[in-house]
C-alpha cells in the first residue's frame, strides 16, 4: 500500500465514523475533511489515481456531499450509509493489497541494467494473422550497463506493454503499474564487456521467448539478472498470440482468438471433441507416454496417403496407449486432433522459430539506440531461453538449428514437428507441479549435457513474475505454495549457473546452483 492511498482511506474512515457517531471522533469534521481533501490531492499528484481506490473515492465525495449539504438523516439512513461506507473501503483495502504496488528486488551482478525496445520488419515473411501486412517482430532488449553511467536515467516501467497503445480494457486495469519502476534504465550505455571472456569484449547473447498469451516482458527479474552478470538478452513478441502488443504497422493488437488464415478451417468448423483438453489435465509419466503414442500415429497419419489415412486412424483406435481418451477416442476426434496439432500448434511453434532465426539473422545488423550494440555481443554464443509455449519453441529451435549453444524450457509442454528429435546442444528443464517428467517423450533418451530439474509445491504461472503485484492469484488458489521470491531466487541461481557453464565455461556452477537448492527441488537428469 502506498503512503498517500492509505491516509486517504483512513481519513474518509475517520470523517465517515464523525459524520454518524460524533462522540467517537474528537476532532470536528470540517478540519478531518479538508485534511482528507489534502491527502486526496497528495495521492493524485504523487501515487495517481488507479481502478483498486475507485470504492474509496466514492465513499469520499459521498461523506463530502453529506457535510456539505448539512442535513440531519434519520438514524437508520445513517446506520445504513456508514455501513455501506465501511464495506465499500474495506473492498478498496482489499483491493489494493491484492494489487499492490511493489518494487522488484534489484539485481546483484556486477554492471547495472539497460534496456531498449524496437520492431523488426520482416520482409520475406507475411503475417500468418492479417496476410496483407509484413511479419513485424517486435524486441525488448537487456544488457549490461556501468554502473555510474546509469546513475539519474529514467528506468523502465513494469510490464509496459500492458497499457501502451491504444487505450483498452487492458490499459485501463494494469495501466497504474506505470508507476512501478524496475531497475532497467532506458537507454543506459552499454558496459565493455571484460576481455578475459571468449570472445574479447562481447558478451554471450539470450533470446528469450515469452508465454502463449502473455508477452516479452513477463520475466523482468530474471531478464535484469541476466543483464546484471554479463549477458544480452533479447526478449521477443510474438504478435497475435501475445496478450497486447504495439506494432508500427499494425496497430495494437490483441491476443488472437481465431486460427490465422492458412490454417484452413476455423474452430467452429473442427472441433477435437475435447481430446486437447483432457491431454492437458493429464500430468507427468502418464502424459509423456501417452503424447509419445499420438504424436507418431500423428505422423503416420500425415505421411499416409489420403486413401490411407482411415487405416491409420482405425489402428490407433485399437491402441491400448490411447485407452485413457474414454469415450473420446472417436474416428472422427482423433483425425480432427491430428489436423489441429500439426496444422495449428505444431505450425505456430514453427512460426515463432522462424521469429527466433530472423532475429538472430538481423541483430548483427540493428540499428539500436545505443551506441556499440552490434559489436557488444557474440553471435558465436547464443543461448535461449523461453516459458511455456516458449519454452516449447526454445526446445524446437535447439532441435533445429546449430546456432543454439544452450538452451533452456521453461515449464512448456514441448509442440512441434521434431517432437522425437534429440536437442543438439547443452539443454535445461524447468518443470512445476504442473507436468513434472511430462517433456519426456520430446527430450529422451537424453543426449550428454540435458538436466531435467523439477520444482515441488508450484505451479505453472508462478514461473513468472506476476505473483510480485498480482497476489490476487495465490488468494484465489492459482499458485503453488513456495514463496514467490524464494523460487524467483532458484530458477534465476540454475538459468545462470547453466549459462554461465556453458556460454562462458565456468563448469561446475549448474551441479552447485542445484546442491545449493538440494532441500527444494528434485533432480530427473543430471547428464554430463
Amino acid at each position: 500500500m502506498l503512503i498517500f492511498e492509505v491516509l486517504f482511506i483512513l481519513l474518509t474512515l475517520l470523517v465517515l465514523t464523525k459524520l454518524n457517531w460524533s462522540s467517537l471522533v474528537p476532532v470536528p469534521a470540517k478540519p478531518l475533511l479538508i485534511i482528507a481533501v489534502i491527502a486526496a490531492l497528495l495521492h493524485l499528484l504523487v501515487e495517481g489515481l488507479r481502478w483498486q481506490m475507485l470504492p474509496a473515492y466514492c465513499v469520499f465525495f459521498g461523506v463530502a456531499a453529506f457535510y456539505l449539504k448539512n442535513t440531519q438523516a434519520q438514524w437508520f439512513v445513517r446506520v445504513l450509509g456508514a455501513a455501506m461506507g465501511t464495506i465499500l473501503l474495506s473492498v478498496s483495502i482489499l483491493l489494493i493489497s491484492q494489487f499492490p504496488i511493489m518494487a522488484l528486488p534489484a539485481p546483484q551482478g556486477q554492471y547495472a541494467v539497460g534496456t531498449f525496445s524496437m520492431t523488426l520488419l520482416d520482409e520475406q515473411r507475411l503475417e500468418r494473422y492479417a496476410p496483407q501486412f509484413n511479419r513485424e517482430v517486435p524486441l525488448q532488449v537487456w544488457y549490461s550497463a556501468n554502473k555510474q553511467d546509469s546513475q539519474g536515467l529514467p528506468r523502465q516501467s513494469l510490464f509496459p506493454q500492458l497499457y501502451s497503445g491504444d487505450y483498452d480494457l487492458i490499459s485501463f486495469l494494469f495501466g497504474y503499474l506505470k508507476r512501478l519502476k524496475t531497475h532497467s534504465v532506458i537507454n543506459a550505455p552499454i558496459a565493455q564487456a571484460p576481455t578475459a571472456e571468449a570472445e574479447a569484449g562481447t558478451f554471450p547473447l539470450i533470446v528469450f521467448n515469452h508465454g502463449l498469451f502473455f508477452m516479452s516482458d513477463h520475466s523482468p527479474q530474471l531478464m535484469e539478472h541476466l543483464a546484471s552478470n554479463g549477458y544480452i538478452v533479447v526478449s521477443i513478441t510474438h504478435p497475435f498470440e501475445s496478450l497486447k502488443v504495439s506494432l508500427p504497422n499494425m496497430g495494437t493488437r490483441l491476443f488472437s482468438m481465431e486460427y490465422p488464415e492458412d490454417v484452413g478451417f476455423t474452430q467452429d468448423q473442427l472441433s477435437d471433441g475435447g481430446i486437447g483438453d483432457k491431454i492437458g489435465n493429464i500430468i507427468g509419466l502418464e502424459h509423456s507416454s501417452l503424447m509419445a503414442a499420438l504424436y507418431q500415429q500423428m505422423d503416420n497419419y500425415n505421411a499416409a496417403k489420403p486413401a490411407d489415412q482411415q487405416g491409420v486412424i482405425s489402428a490407433a483406435l485399437e491402441m491400448q496407449s490411447l485407452q485413457i481418451l474414454g469415450e473420446l477416442l472417436t474416428e472422427d476426434n482423433l483425425a480432427a486432433f491430428f489436423q489441429i496439432r500439426t496444422r495449428v500448434r505444431n505450425r505456430s511453434v514453427a512460426y515463432w522459430v522462424e521469429d527466433i532465426q530472423f532475429v538472430l539473422d538481423q541483430l548483427p545488423l540493428l540499428d539500436a539506440p545505443i551506441e556499440n550494440f552490434s559489436v557488444s555481443f557474440d553471435i558465436s554464443r547464443i543461448g535461449a531461453l523461453g516459458y511455456s509455449y516458449g519454452g516449447a519453441a526454445v526446445g524446437e529451435f535447439c532441435k533445429l538449428d546449430f546456432r543454439c549453444a544452450a538452451g533452456s524450457n521453461i515449464d512448456g509442454t514441448q509442440f512441434g514437428a521434431n517432437w522425437n528429435k534429440p536437442v543438439q546442444s547443452p539443454f535445461l528443464l524447468i518443470n512445476s507441479d504442473s507436468n513434472p517428467q511430462g517433456n519426456n517423450y520430446a527430450y529422451y533418451p537424453a543426449k550428454e549435457n540435458f538436466f531435467d530439474i523439477y520444482i515441488p509445491n508450484t505451479l505453472h504461472q508462478d514461473l513468472m513474475d506476476f505473483l510480485v503485484v498480482f497476489p490476487v492469484l495465490r488468494t484465489l488458489g492459482m499458485s503453488g505454495t513456495m514463496q514467490y521470491q524464494e523460487l524467483a531466487n532458484i530458477v534465476k541461481d540454475l538459468e545462470l549457473a547453466f549459462l554461465d557453464e556453458f556460454l562462458k565455461g565456468k563448469a561446475g556452477g549448474l551441479k552447485e546452483a542445484i546442491e545449493k537448492h538440494s532441500e527444494t527441488v528434485m533432480v530427473y537428469a543430471l547428464s554430463k
